[in-house]
């Protein structure tokens, strides 16, 4: 039996072609793992903007009802300046806006203003948001002497990650705001 060395040679992919193969596929998936998360970050930002803007509109509304915003706690003369950019905004006074917008409104056989929250976006009066990382972050709401929005109320969310560490409270954090002010 005689082989035709030719036609053996023509039959698979050589080396350097494989290799090529396998270095554009690699390069492929590196920049779609790197762009993951730039997406998911675009993604959370997209939600609470949304969140923001219905949050503001069922705010509006209430004003239209009663003549006047929801108020805020007093505790605000007192908590400096904001947004403090610190997980949260622990040391704040709680919202109310969950109890205030649908609460309320549903125990006197209204429609609430906000009609759409789950369970997951409230703990007792205050309005949660989901700020990434799976943890739910307070909506803050200040009508009693609003620093960004005279006559009206500032009404912000912090969000963001935990850095290279993974671990909250530390230097790497990366903490963002989204507020109804300019930026």
């Amino acid at each position: 039996m005689k082989l035709n060395k030719q036609k053996l040679g023509q039959r698979g992919f050589t080396l350097v072609e494989v290799l090529a193969v396998v270095s554009i596929a690699a390069l492929l998936l590196a920049m779609v793992i790197g762009l993951q998360s730039r997406v998911q970050q675009k993604a959370i930002e997209s939600r609470l903007k949304t969140e923001l803007a219905a949050i503001e509109l069922a705010l509006e509304n209430y004003k239209g009802d009663k003549g006047f915003y929801p108020h805020s706690p007093s505790d605000w003369k007192d908590a400096g300046n904001y947004p403090s950019v610190n997980w949260g905004g622990s040391g704040f006074p709680p919202n109310n806006l969950y109890k205030v917008l649908v609460e309320e409104q549903l125990d006197q056989k209204k429609a609430a203003y906000l009609p759409d929250i789950k369970e997951s976006e409230h703990n007792g009066g205050q309005l949660l948001a989901d700020g990434g990382l799976g943890e739910q972050v307070q909506w803050n709401y200040n009508s009693y002497s609003p620093k960004n929005n005279k006559n009206t109320y500032d009404l912000w969310v912090e969000y963001g990650d935990y850095g290279d560490d993974g671990e909250k409270g530390t230097g790497d954090d990366v903490v963002k705001v989204i507020g109804n002010w300019g930026e």
